[in-house]
């Protein structure tokens, strides 16, 4: 059997009822492996699966309620793909009204508050600041947004059902979680982490056979002016506006980008960007060219990629508070940048605005995330993905049984060579790579950084000399978790340790100190040490280690004269302290509004685990002492000073031969074909993940499912 026909399924059929008939029955139906080309048996009950798209509006259209769930995700990908999915519902038929479903599985009040400030990017007239149920119109039909906490009050208050037949999620949860009988699990990517598949009401689940290419194939329109669909109260509207202005008058080009706010990249984002930055300058011909690049991924500090721009000859623009201005005189425009490269920080964007971004940009979107990549694949525009061995890969063709595209000629050092398109994504997915693949290093210690930063105002001055002293052993004799999390629980706990009888025994302790010091009689020390021991003995009771005590609440006392001073207090040598388990319940305190001390330490315990076999690999270079003085500096004693010095040490390079090929792909050089041959897969009719995902419910699901209503 050779490579699929025009038009054909990778499902074939053994027996089926009248051709043209709306519904086809399975015996046996047979599927492709998409590996070796040979056919390979699938057994499955029979079943009638509707082919028709009538017979599916015809279901859908019945429908009055279909409810979407939308958890929080680190970016924007979760939401996208409920619009999305919403998209696709309307397009075959619905009619009745969504109830978008969103919420944590931790419902903590920020995570909410940011979940709701995404979907108010989204979703025009949604109100951030509403934490109850509100009504929006999405794509013409009626949208009721419910917090997950609120479901049940909002379906008594509205004499709903609280149980509806049908919820649909693009990411792995359960229908339980929507409090539906079938749920329909439709991611926007073929993601290993997430099994399509429907639930049924008896809680057994059936596989959804999607194809590799599947794709929610959403409409998309590049409108002349995009002002009507931003909020109101959004400073930027005006702003992105007159630069895609500007960029429509060809005073620069426009590279959008996106996905820096991933976990992997967001630390090392500004190596990413002085890449990008460094490989436009190459990418333009000609003296006077002039890019903006326009960061779409909503980012926590911006006051680096400021430095980073300046440092790097580029121009600098956050339009959450700059403003972009274009000067008229005469024909002649000005832009309201000078340097070849224009850092612009934007944040994110709504959904029609960075779609139109990316339809009109003249240079590749470099981005991350499975929706954008998918977008990109229906325009069959070129894009670079920051982690190309991610989830979101290239499509390989030759793997979907597409032949070779048509072989192109491109001019490399002056010689003509064919390239095909399977050349061109190999090509690509090397360029990508060059991006992130060596930023693992400084990704852990900018982490650290901000780790450290956030614990310091909790950790008492007397632990730092100690974690500084571990932290050196653990490069050279091996990470130690049990020594560290220890150390820093210990440190706080009796750091926080405040109380009557504590305060005073210290006071009491200090004092004989300083008696001692002043050589007093034998017997006013002696009365002190009857008063010291008397209280050391409640202390003692309530499980007080006295030493630890004295280690991290003190400073200047003799442990050796006082342990043979007072031998009752039992006190030994300060190197020894740590090897007990401390009996104090570390305290919840929180170090900041949104940051738990016991989360905090367990993240510090992790990044130290994975930064710890990065610098071993550095012992044998002449910085590798200079390193780690810096790395003590910043971690625990908090010397901002020194900042800059340390990253520029682990910054990784880039090297020429990569600069020059990442700038060729800006200018245009690579992947036109292949892209050209992505998208006329992906919007084929059998690549829609919605209308597969819905056509694998039966004529009997859909009769119980109009049943339950």
């Amino acid at each position: 059997m050779g490579p699929l026909k025009s038009g054909e399924s990778f499902l074939t059929i053994q027996q089926a009822t009248i051709p043209g008939s709306s519904t086809e029955t399975f015996n046996e139906p047979k599927n492709y492996n998409l590996k070796s080309g040979k056919r390979k048996k699938t057994k499955i009950k029979s079943r009638t699966v509707s082919k028709s798209q009538g017979f599916l509006h015809q279901n859908l259209s019945k429908l009055p309620v279909i409810r979407i769930g939308v958890g929080a995700g680190a970016g924007l990908g979760d939401q996208v793909a409920a619009i999305n999915i919403i998209e696709n519902l309307v397009k075959f038929g619905f009619k009745g009204k969504v109830e978008l479903i969103y919420g944590a599985e931790d419902e903590d009040n920020k995570i909410l508050e940011k979940l709701r400030n995404k979907l108010s990017c989204l979703l025009p007239g949604f109100n951030a600041k509403n934490n109850s149920p509100q009504t929006v119109e999405v794509c013409g039909i009626e949208c009721e947004c419910i917090p997950k906490s609120q479901l049940h009050s909002y379906c008594k208050a509205h004499h709903s059902e609280t149980q509806q037949a049908l919820g649909i999620w693009p990411m792995n949860f359960r229908k339980s979680w929507l409090c539906t009988d079938y749920g329909l699990v439709i991611p926007p990517y073929g993601w290993s982490k997430v099994k399509p598949r429907v639930e049924f009401p008896d809680s057994t689940t059936k596989p959804i056979e999607l194809t590799k290419m599947a794709n929610y194939q959403q409409s998309s329109s590049a409108e002349t002016s995009l002002l009507d669909i931003w909020p109101e109260t959004d400073v930027r509207k005006e702003k992105v506006d007159g630069i895609l202005d500007d960029f429509k008058n060809k005073h620069f080009h426009l590279m959008p980008v996106y996905g820096i706010h991933h976990g992997e990249v967001e630390p090392g984002c500004e190596v990413v960007l002085e890449r990008l930055i460094k490989a436009t300058k190459t990418s333009h011909k000609k003296d006077n060219e002039q890019t903006v690049l326009l960061v779409m991924s909503n980012l926590d500090n911006t006051t680096r990629l400021e430095q980073l721009a300046e440092s790097n000859g580029a121009d600098f623009l956050n339009l959450n508070r700059d403003s972009w201005t274009s000067l008229k005189s005469g024909d002649q425009r000005k832009n309201c940048f000078k340097s070849p490269v224009c850092l612009v920080y934007c944040g994110s964007l709504p959904k029609k605005v960075f779609e139109h971004i990316c339809i009109k940009a003249d240079r590749p979107l470099v981005q991350e995330g499975a929706n954008s990549a998918s977008f990109m694949h229906q325009l069959g525009k070129p894009y670079l993905p920051l982690l190309p061995k991610g989830d979101t890969t290239l499509p390989d063709i030759d793997d979907l049984y597409i032949p070779p595209g048509k072989k192109q000629k491109t001019i490399q050092k002056g010689l003509i060579k064919e390239v095909t398109t399977d050349y061109q994504r190999s090509s690509i997915q090397a360029i990508g790579n060059s991006l992130t693949s060596d930023i693992k290093e400084y990704c852990y210690l900018a982490t650290a950084i901000e780790l450290w930063d956030s614990l310091r105002p909790v950790l008492p001055d007397s632990a730092t000399n100690r974690i500084s002293d571990y932290f050196s052993g653990f490069i050279n004799e091996g990470f130690d978790e049990f020594i560290l999390k220890n150390e820093i629980e210990e440190a706080i706990s009796y750091g926080e340790l405040e109380d009557h009888d504590i305060n005073t025994w210290l006071g009491m302790l200090k004092e004989l100190v300083e008696l001692r010091n002043n050589k007093a009689s034998i017997n006013i020390l002696n009365n002190m040490k009857k008063q010291i021991e008397l209280r050391s003995a409640v202390i003692k009771k309530r499980g007080i280690d006295l030493d630890k005590l004295i280690n991290y609440r003190t400073t200047g006392v003799p442990i050796g004269w006082l342990r043979k001073f007072i031998p009752n207090l039992s006190l030994r040598a300060a190197d020894q302290s740590s090897s007990e388990k401390t009996v104090c319940i570390l305290p919840a305190k929180k170090v900041s509004n949104d940051i738990n001390i016991h989360e905090l330490i367990g993240d510090i315990v992790d990044n130290t685990q994975m930064l710890i076999p990065h610098l071993k690999r550095r012992k044998k270079t002449k910085d590798f002492d200079k390193i780690i003085e810096l790395i003590k500096k910043r971690f625990f004693y908090g010397k901002t000073e020194v900042d800059n010095e340390l990253r520029e040490k682990v910054k990784p390079g880039f090297s020429t031969e990569d600069n020059e090929q990442l700038g060729k792909f800006i200018w245009g050089d690579l992947g036109e074909d292949y892209f050209k041959e992505v998208q006329h897969i992906a919007l084929k009719p059998e690549n829609n993940s919605v209308y597969s995902a819905l056509s694998s419910l039966t004529a009997v699901d859909w009769n119980q499912i109009h049943s339950l209503y």
